[in-house]
């Protein structure tokens, strides 16, 4: 029998991986969860996977309470959750999803610090942060600081195409989350 896939020991580095730009912004959103301390992880996560995955099903009362932050249903192409189901874990078709992405980040904090993925995420993750954190109209010298973060990490034409128009309030040139 042949075995498949990467060998063991081996791993894909971080900047090679295409959803590495969600990664980092779904820690980031976990970040700041934790440090206002009113949602857990597992929402963050399912919201992020129900965000990445679905669709806001386009009536006027779903969409509104959508705007409104209440609860709204989402339609996905991806069919794998039941009412019906016993299992907790398959109830929701987000869930699986929102579990998986919650494994990954556990997997990435764990990187070292010595790192070059370590040091990436380190230094994305500090720019996403100035960036959401910060506001509309940012302080003196935040964008410059944000800017050296993303360089530090090679991501300068990431900055200047996404990072720095959020910071301004303005759209970003392009996908933020671009594979």
């Amino acid at each position: 029998m042949t075995r498949r896939g990467r060998p063991p020991g081996s791993k894909k580095p971080l900047s090679l991986d295409p959803d590495r730009y969600f990664l980092v912004f779904a820690q980031v959103c976990v970040d700041v969860a934790r440090l206002t301390g009113r949602v857990s992880e597992i929402r963050v996560a399912e919201q992020l996977a129900c965000w990445r995955h679905g669709t806001a099903i386009p009536t006027t009362e779903n969409l509104a309470a959508a705007a409104r932050g209440e609860k709204y249903r989402v339609f996905s192409p991806i069919r794998r959750g039941n009412e019906g189901e016993k299992d907790w874990r398959n109830k929701n078709t987000f869930r699986p999803l929102a579990d998986d992405l919650r494994r990954k980040l556990r997997r990435l904090r764990k990187i070292s610090l010595s790192d070059p993925d370590g040091r990436w995420l380190a230094a994305m993750r500090l720019a996403w942060g100035i960036c959401l954190l910060d506001g509309p109209e940012p302080k003196d010298g935040v964008e410059a600081q944000a800017r050296s973060l993303a360089v530090l990490a090679g991501e300068a034409e990431y900055f200047e195409n996404v990072l720095q128009p959020i910071l301004r309030g303005e759209k970003p040139k392009r996908q933020i989350f671009e594979r």
